[in-house]
């Protein structure tokens, strides 16, 4: 029955109705006991099985909300999270971080291009000179 509530929250809020209203049933139960109306007390009972069926029924009505899903599954994930959890088996060691870089391509370099015009220009002019 948990998956029907988006969270704990909510289940705690449904459980917490459901033991107090199991609490004034029980009640109600008692003083009308000891009245005698037993047909009243069938009357409270169904009454009771009708609230906990819609409030059953309708939990995911009430928790249906706009819910950001990426940002849900996030706060999910990184809910126990500790930033200053180191991944060593012994704390008091260094941790060596390896961290590398390589060039793959280059799209397009305009400067080495008028560099180079400029190189040629020299060359030319040096050698007229």
């Amino acid at each position: 029955m948990f998956f029907l509530f988006r969270n704990s929250q909510m289940f705690v809020f449904f459980l917490s109705g459901i033991v107090f209203f199991s609490f004034l049933r029980i009640f109600l139960n008692c003083v009308l006991l000891f009245r005698g109306i037993i047909f009243l007390l069938d009357i409270i009972n169904m009454l009771f099985i009708l609230l906990v069926l819609s409030i059953f029924f309708a939990s995911p009505v009430l928790t249906s909300r706009n819910v950001n899903y990426d940002y849900q599954l996030y706060e999910d994930l990184m809910y126990f999270y500790n930033k200053n959890v180191r991944p060593v088996k012994n704390s008091t060691q260094p941790l060596d971080v390896k961290f590398g870089a390589s060039l793959i391509r280059i799209i397009d370099v305009k400067i080495v291009k008028s560099f180079t015009e400029k190189i040629k220009k020299y060359l030319i002019l040096s050698t007229i000179v």
